[in-house]
């Protein structure tokens, strides 16, 4: 698994608004994946609307005070890599169709993180307590409705069917590991708030953000996949829409 980190800067035209960054930041998700499709290959997008998962995530933090941004792009794959990240890490400046505005990289950085370390942690003896800090507005979709309380029987559901698609080409996911999971797994402390996403005008899904603890109880093979998979979700995000920006998150 790779990652692409843009750190950009706007340069705005004549007529910008005064409070165009804010603007921008407001839905920036959504066009800069906009803007990761317009520079991929027209075969490998259409390939990437059959999956049921993307091999990819992207999020955007917007610094308010220096005007900056920066773009965090994960390809879970080598092919995701090879069709997404490589045209991007070509890229000097990305123009945004909303705003007239153009994003001048100012520094790229690349990272990796191969599949035998992270199911390394398999075997390893972790902490049975995990720190995470969600970035972006993450969510969930349970029975229709958008769900922005976490718990961690939808947390884990979400990470183990993106890991087993990705990997297995499996998305269906054994109901008796998530329930396992589910009563050895607990939130132990939590600082969150919620924060509405807005992937078009006219249209915000509640989410949250914020940092959470999670204590895993149990044999050693449980809290080793329990940290194996919370490792995952800093290249895939959590819970819906990653493509689109939502679900940013980091291992503390």
């Amino acid at each position: 698994m790779q990652r692409l980190t843009l750190n950009m800067v706007p340069q705005w035209t004549a007529d910008a608004a005064p409070d165009a960054f804010a603007r921008l930041t407001a839905a920036i998700g959504p066009h800069l994946q906009g803007a990761l499709m317009e520079s991929i290959d027209s075969r490998y997008a259409a390939h990437l609307h059959t999956l049921p998962f993307n091999p990819y995530s992207q999020y955007c933090l917007c610094d308010a005070r220096s005007e900056q941004l920066t773009w965090h792009i994960n390809a879970l794959t080598d092919q995701a890599a090879e069709y997404i990240l490589a045209p991007l890490e070509k890229r000097n400046s990305i123009k945004l169709k909303h705003g007239g505005v153009t994003l001048n990289v100012a520094a790229k950085t690349t990272s990796e993180l191969a599949l035998s370390t992270l199911t390394s942690q398999l075997h390893d003896d972790p902490e049975r307590k995990t720190h995470i800090q969600v970035l972006t507005p993450a969510a969930f979709k349970q029975s229709g409705s958008y769900r922005h309380v976490p718990s961690t029987r939808m947390l884990f559901q979400n990470l183990i069917m993106h890991y087993s698609a990705v990997f297995d080409n499996d998305k269906e996911v054994d109901p008796d590991t998530v329930d396992y999971i589910e009563q050895h797994t607990d939130i132990t402390a939590f600082n969150i708030r919620s924060r509405y996403f807005q992937p078009a005008a006219g249209r915000k899904i509640p989410g949250f953000v914020g940092k959470l603890t999670i204590h895993a109880r149990g044999p050693q093979t449980l809290t080793g996949f329990v940290r194996m998979l919370l490792r995952f979700g800093e290249y895939a995000g959590l819970g819906i829409k990653t493509s689109m920006g939502m679900g940013g998150m980091q291992l503390i």
